[in-house]
């Protein structure tokens, strides 16, 4: 048998320069190189790249203006860079074909996981629905057992974050914080939604999954962002760590009671909810588990805890509307001062609120996005998506198109007129499914707990309201401005409030 050898000769200095100016140009070509797929068959709404890496993002003019200049002329998509990845920006017409689409073809999960890069913490945890069954098999079939839970855990949180601290509060951090508490209770359980080291933590894990994301796709990182990813998000890693560390024992202990029992505890949590959906006899993936228990709470506190903060900021700015809704609020409470099954659905002009600060003040400036699996996706007028394909739809632009003039009780007003009250409810409430109400999505993947967070919402506002004094610290004239990064809105992050409980209702 022969042997070969070969021999490198020694490149001496040069090399470290060829394998610099390899990189650079490998890069280069990827960020600049043409690509011809579905993205480049649209007009693309670009960006200044150098304005690009710069925070805030501008995503938000983009779709704007890609819904102005295109898809209201002409009825087409456009594309634009979004989380570090193209997007097709759909027209309004498309919508409709979301309510059919299977779970599996169009992907909001797949989507939201791309874009917080979520798989190098969690892995496949969002090729699963599991975190939706807890919600629509567990937490919303017993909403009605919930509400006296909720609002005591609502007074305990006012006075946790009020109690020994100065009268001026950061207004987002406040409001957010009283929402994550209140959640933790339902999402987590009692063991340790009031331990405030659980607590800071969690709200610490909250903020990591969106900060974490953000890093890596405002990075020049180009054809490196995939492996890079990892590394970069060994903060978020730590943080759900940390959660899980604390949940561990709690969940052992809940799965021994369980074992013993021979069956279901009857608490009322996400806990509870989720070793009822394991087969009976089936393993329980612990570490899986408890992921997914933070998961949820992450989807149950970031965006009504913005959702508070905008409604108390419009409060403010518009007076007129608080006395109408302090009355509604004392009348559907009553004189027992307890919120009741009964009592949340007195509150039309509330409801009619929160989905009138919802349409003006989206969440996002897109949404109801998806990504193509598994074959390609065909629309009733031919267009077809390849596997792979993102696309999602100009939500704020769509939404403050017709009518951009804030009226709190227009929805109210829309169901006092119907004559079929009971459509008009469905149709009009701040949880329905509309195309006018898409700040939870829409079709197959409309959010499932929005039930949730329309009632922990009212009741979080309605407390404020009749318990409470709200005031800004400092004159403002006029509506903090957003913090707008990658076509989210997020409430200004530096106004505060005054909050003070009042003596006497």
């Amino acid at each position: 048998m022969k042997m070969v050898f070969i021999s490198f000769e020694p490149l001496g200095d040069v090399t470290p320069s060829v394998l610099i100016l390899g990189t650079i140009a490998a890069v280069v070509w990827y960020t600049f190189a043409p690509k011809n797929n579905i993205y480049d068959a649209f007009p693309r709404i670009f960006d200044n790249r150098v304005r690009a890496l710069i925070w805030p993002s501008h995503v938000q003019d983009l779709v704007w203006e890609g819904y102005q200049k295109i898809t209201k002329p002409t009825g087409k998509p456009f594309t634009v860079r979004w989380w570090a990845k193209d997007f097709l920006i759909l027209p309004p017409k498309y919508l409709s074909s979301l309510r059919d689409a299977e779970w599996g073809h169009l992907s909001f999960f797949r989507t939201i996981s791309d874009a917080f890069f979520l798989h190098t913490s969690v892995g496949d945890l969002y090729d699963s629905d599991s975190t939706v069954q807890v919600v629509t098999k567990g937490l919303n079939p017993r909403m009605p057992q919930l509400t006296p839970i909720v609002e005591e855990e609502i007074e305990y949180a006012l006075n946790a974050e009020l109690n020994g601290k100065p009268v001026s509060h950061n207004a987002q951090q406040f409001f957010t914080a009283i929402v994550h508490r209140s959640a933790s209770r339902i999402m987590i359980g009692e063991e340790l939604c009031r331990n405030e080291t659980f607590i800071k933590t969690s709200t610490e894990f909250v903020m990591s999954i969106f900060f974490t994301g953000l890093i890596i796709v405002k990075l020049p990182l180009g054809p490196l962002r995939d492996w890079l990813a990892y590394p970069l998000a060994a903060w978020h890693r730590r943080k759900l760590r940390q959660c899980t560390r604390m949940l561990r024992p709690v969940l052992q202990r809940r799965i021994e009671e369980r074992q013993k029992s021979g069956g279901s505890q009857n608490r009322l949590d996400a806990i509870e909810w989720s070793l009822m959906l394991v087969p009976s006899g089936g393993e329980i993936d612990v570490p899986r588990l408890l992921d997914e228990l933070m998961h949820n709470l992450w989807a149950g506190t970031s965006a009504p805890g913005g959702l508070v903060t905008d409604i108390i900021f419009q409060l403010l700015l518009e007076p007129k509307y608080k006395e109408m809704l302090v009355q509604e609020a004392s009348k559907a409470r009553g004189e027992t001062g307890h919120w009741t099954e009964k009592a949340l659905g007195r509150l039309p002009l509330l409801d009619s609120f929160i989905r009138e600060i919802n349409r003006l003040y989206p969440t996002g400036s897109i949404t109801s996005s998806r990504t193509v699996c598994g074959r390609p996706f065909v629309f009733p007028d031919g267009l077809t998506l390849p596997v792979g394909t993102r696309f999602g739809f100009p939500t704020m632009a769509m939404q403050n198109d017709a009518e951009i003039n804030f009226d709190g009780f227009r929805f109210a007003k829309a169901q006092e007129t119907s004559e079929n009250e009971e459509s008009t409810s469905a149709s009009r409430g701040a949880t329905a499914m509309h195309p006018t109400n898409l700040a939870w999505g829409y079709g197959t993947h409309v959010c499932p707990g929005r039930f949730f967070a329309v009632r922990m919402v009212k009741m979080v506002v309605a407390t404020l309201l009749l318990d409470y004094d709200i005031e800004w610290d400092g004159h403002v004239t006029h509506r903090p401005s957003p913090t707008l990064i990658e076509g989210q809105n997020i409430p200004n992050l530096s106004q505060r409030v005054k909050v003070t409980k009042r003596t006497e209702r």
